[in-house]
């Protein structure tokens, strides 16, 4: 799953926003790659929230935040290979 900011033909902002409750990531990523099973890539403009989730055994990276801001990931367990942050302007975790 990618969450992204981008821009159409017309050079209007296209803002991406996720709000995940109550979900279960089942073997997500793709090995060996930087594809990650949730993917927040240059999603600043919305906040992003991830609450009473779970991401497990996925097989390459589980979540990866890049260039992005305003991620709040809360009561969630991330049981996987690796989690990836780079860039961030604001994460939060609790």
């Amino acid at each position: 799953m990618v969450i992204s900011d981008t821009m159409d033909a017309a050079g209007n902002t296209l803002a991406g926003q996720l709000t995940m409750d109550n979900v279960e990531m089942w073997h997500v990523g793709q090995r060996q790659t930087f594809k990650a099973g949730l993917r927040f890539d240059s999603a600043t403009t919305n906040t992003h929230t991830v609450t009473n989730s779970v991401i497990h055994e996925g097989l390459g990276w589980g979540m990866s935040v890049t260039l992005s801001k305003n991620v709040n990931v809360s009561n969630t367990l991330l049981n996987i290979e690796t989690i990836y942050f780079r860039k961030i302007s604001t994460f939060y975790i609790t």
